[in-house]
């Protein structure tokens, strides 16, 4: 029977990752890192076929992504319906390396000049996130599907009906060893959401 399933990744964050995005970006703040695994048991005891997640990222990839409607919500409802209005973030790629999903991820909050105006406007829980990643929270990745699993020797397979519906932003990791790093430009660094630069040194151990 199909049902929604949810898993969760952890974001991780260090000053050297925002040092070398500072000429790459305008402002924006873009999260990289793994988003979900492959072939091995999470912490919920759900395995992942490659093969299928490999057919759902091409999807998502296709009808997501390349028509720039890869929107993720902050707080992961329990519902297959993806809210607009609840959008924090948007994927800008995604790709894979071994058994693991890579992501770009593009918090879509408040950018400002170098005069401290904004140039762009955010939605509230994009600014929202983007002000708890300023404030040292860790924030998680979860993905949200719809389909069913099987039990095997104390894990559950997800079965060839899943269906990928989007990953949201949330605040309980499940994915075993997987971080993300933050990049910002330093164009952003007066914005008044940024504590950033003048933190992380005393929060995060430098990569």
């Amino acid at each position: 029977m199909s049902k929604l399933i949810i898993e969760n990744t952890v974001f991780s964050f260090s000053r050297k990752s925002i040092n070398e995005a500072i000429q790459k970006t305008d402002g924006r703040v873009i999260v990289t890192g793994p988003v979900q695994r492959a072939e091995e048991p999470n912490h919920n005891g759900r395995i992942y076929p490659k093969n299928i997640l490999e057919r759902e990222v091409k999807r998502f990839i296709e009808n997501r992504i390349n028509t720039h409607t890869a929107v993720g919500e902050l707080d992961h409802p329990d519902s297959d319906t993806i809210q607009l209005k609840d959008g924090s973030h948007k994927f800008n790629k995604l790709w894979w390396e071994g058994n693991t999903v890579m992501g770009e991820v593009e918090i879509m909050c408040d950018i400002f000049d170098k005069n401290n105006r904004i140039i762009r406007r955010g939605t509230p829980f994009g600014n929202t996130a983007k002000g708890l990643l300023d404030c040292g929270v860790t924030l998680g990745i979860s993905s949200r599907g719809m389909g069913s699993v099987k039990e095997s020797k104390g894990s559950s397979i997800i079965q060839d009906d899943f269906d990928l519906l989007t990953w949201d932003l949330v605040s309980d990791p499940s994915t075993k060893n997987a971080f993300m790093k933050l990049n910002e430009d330093s164009n952003n660094k007066l914005n008044p959401y940024n504590l950033l630069n003048t933190t992380l040194d005393s929060i995060f151990k430098l990569v």
